[in-house]
């Protein structure tokens, strides 16, 4: 029996062309050499992101975009999980852009979409995965002639690249949204344990322009990050999955007492008990990206978290078992199973605390 419907006809495009553009520039050295590079340096690939269209891909048509839902999205995510993809697809457009999508209309709408989807610009929206203690709130005031920001956010994925923050901020008189220029905020670049590019990020008095918004803003926050945490779930997937195809191959062709490692029986079992976990995950991330999208928050929260924390479970399982079947070669650099389980890691450790999605979904038992 299935429980969701087949992978659409959209989203089978989308998971090849990310397939065929992860072998032709992502596999061994080509991954391994953007590393080296200046952490500060534009993401190489955003130009080719839009041409494929791929940053359009959760607008809606009117916009220029795609108009695809984010279950037709999540194959592709998976594709660039399985690839360790450096570029900040999920906070600057599947988090930032859903966000967009939803916050903004009219004038406001038209002038802030269209340069992200042709590439032209990489806005984030400055609210991270998860705040971090050592982050100082952000306020703004209109003590002087124009509106101000300060406050710190500690790492924001995809800041470092930014040419622009969307800002939520308190003011005297509640919550609201701003938008600033990455220039006009002190900006520290940062590369996380998986490669891919953040930065603490603090906003000093900075000039801030207020936007006007057709939802509230807390709403809208709310649900970009649902699916921000569903997209997460399906490039995790993607590390497992390939992690486990790297493994298997590796324990049949490494040779222990004359025998391949891979016909051992406990290996075997073992090799069964990461499927079992792979397989689990992926289940979860599926019904992650089906209810990202749903108006019920407590019931699409409560199941988000339920995801978050099997998928995590599942990323620790399958990192550590991938890295304990390779030996010492699996933590090196030049063995792909060390950058997968960095990968897995960074999810783990990115999107909250596991008591904290817990409690969440304890709350709405």
């Amino acid at each position: 029996m299935a429980y969701f419907d087949p992978v659409s006809e959209e989203a089978e495009m989308l998971r090849a062309s990310a397939e065929r553009f992860v072998s032709e520039h992502y596999l061994g050295e080509k991954r391994r050499a953007r590393l080296t590079g200046p952490v500060e340096a534009r993401p190489a690939h955003w130009p080719a992101f839009a041409e494929l269209g791929w940053l359009g891909a959760p607008y809606a048509e009117d916009d220029g975009g795609l108009g695809l839902a984010l279950v037709d999205i999540a194959p592709m995510m998976e594709a660039f999980g399985a690839g360790l993809v450096l570029e900040p697809y999920i906070p600057a457009v599947l988090h930032c852009g859903t966000f967009l999508g939803i916050a903004l209309d009219g004038a406001w709408r038209e002038a802030a979409v269209a340069p992200l989807i042709e590439g032209q610009r990489l806005d984030i929206l400055a609210a991270p995965p998860a705040a971090a203690s050592t982050d100082e709130p952000l306020r703004a005031d209109s003590k002087t002639a124009r509106w101000r920001i300060s406050g710190t956010l500690s790492v924001l994925p995809g800041g470092a690249w930014a040419d622009g923050f969307w800002v939520p901020a308190e003011t005297p008189s509640g919550l609201a949204l701003f938008r600033v220029e990455a220039s006009d905020a002190d900006r520290r670049a940062l590369r996380l344990i998986d490669g891919t590019v953040a930065a603490s990020v603090r906003f000093e008095d900075a000039p801030a322009e207020p936007v006007d918004l057709v939802v509230d803003l807390e709403q809208a926050l709310d649900d970009a990050s649902a699916i921000r945490l569903a997209a997460a779930c399906a490039d995790a997937v993607g590390a497992m999955d390939r992690m486990l195809r790297e493994t298997v191959d590796y324990v049949g062709a490494r040779e222990q007492f004359g025998k391949q490692l891979g016909k051992f029986q406990v290996v075997q079992h073992a090799l069964a008990d990461l499927l079992v976990a792979l397989e689990e995950a992926r289940s979860m991330a599926e019904l992650a990206a089906h209810v990202a999208v749903e108006h019920k928050r407590p019931r699409r929260n409560a199941l988000l978290a339920a995801a978050r924390l099997k998928v995590g479970e599942s990323a620790r399982a399958v990192a550590h078992g991938g890295i304990q079947f390779h030996g010492g070669m699996g933590v090196s650099d030049e063995v792909e199973a060390s950058h997968l389980a960095k990968r897995l890691l960074a999810f783990d450790t990115l999107y909250g605390r596991r008591d904290a999605h817990l409690a969440t979904f304890q709350a709405a038992a």
